[in-house]
């Protein structure tokens, strides 16, 4: 994955055992309307006994029918790549 910020950018990896789920989130009410998540899994500081979920925004500049075609595509890539049962939700 790519962060592209004004300042810079940066890369991130992710592996089959880091990544939970992809997640789609939709708010009819609030200051955000809908965002897609990475949901993965870290251990901070290389702790191995200490292991946090965490997500990653995907692509929030997206529309939200944009977002959605990608949940659906990221989910069939990685179910059939074997990372697992990706999942979504509201």
């Amino acid at each position: 994955m790519y962060d592209i910020d004004w300042r810079r950018t940066t890369s991130r990896q992710f592996t089959a055992a880091q990544v939970q789920a992809v997640l789609y989130t939709k708010r009819a009410s609030g200051d955000w309307e809908a965002m897609l998540w990475l949901v993965y899994k870290v251990r901070p500081f290389g702790r191995e006994q200490l292991e946090l979920t965490t997500h990653y925004p995907l692509a929030p500049w997206l529309h939200t029918a944009d977002q959605q075609a990608l949940h659906t595509l990221l989910c069939q890539i990685l179910t059939a790549r074997h990372w697992g049962e990706m999942a979504g939700g509201e």
